[in-house]
């Protein structure tokens, strides 16, 4: 419990304040947030409720899980990572870079658009290679 007058901690049922003196009349006394006394979930009297913490709003949080993104996104970016040593994930790497671009663009809350652009770009190389790999060794197997 706190004292009215001083705002100081209070033992409960005490007839006065220790530190200013101030006589309690019964239940006069304000219960006292920090002592662990006041009930859970309920605000001060004239103060607002305090907010609960989201994990979609901590920025750090969200570097290491994917809150909030697209799910295409989070797969293409892997799959244009995976792709450098795979080749053959570039072109699904390419088609769910634009299905989650397309995704990002109708929802606006959802994020990861650079991870499905980082995903194109990679899945575009790798294709590239794939296919410059491929007219290699058709050229090898037709000339000998």
């Amino acid at each position: 419990m706190n004292c009215p007058n001083c705002g100081n901690p209070a033992s409960p049922g005490a007839a006065q304040c220790t530190f200013c003196g101030t006589p309690f009349k019964p239940n006069q006394a304000t219960p006292n947030p920090f002592a662990g006394d006041m009930p859970p979930g309920k605000p001060l009297p004239g103060q607002p409720a305090p907010q609960t913490a989201r994990m979609e709003d901590d920025p750090a949080l969200r570097m290491l899980i994917p809150i909030g993104r697209s799910p295409q996104a989070i797969f293409a970016g892997y799959a244009g990572l995976i792709s450098f040593g795979c080749c053959l994930l570039g072109p699904i790497a390419v088609a769910l870079g634009f299905v989650a671009l397309k995704d990002i663009k109708q929802d606006p809350k959802l994020g990861g658009k650079w991870r499905a652009i980082f995903g194109i770009v990679t899945g575009v190389i790798t294709t590239i290679a794939l296919i410059l790999g491929g007219i290699v060794l058709l050229a090898e197997a037709l000339a000998g």
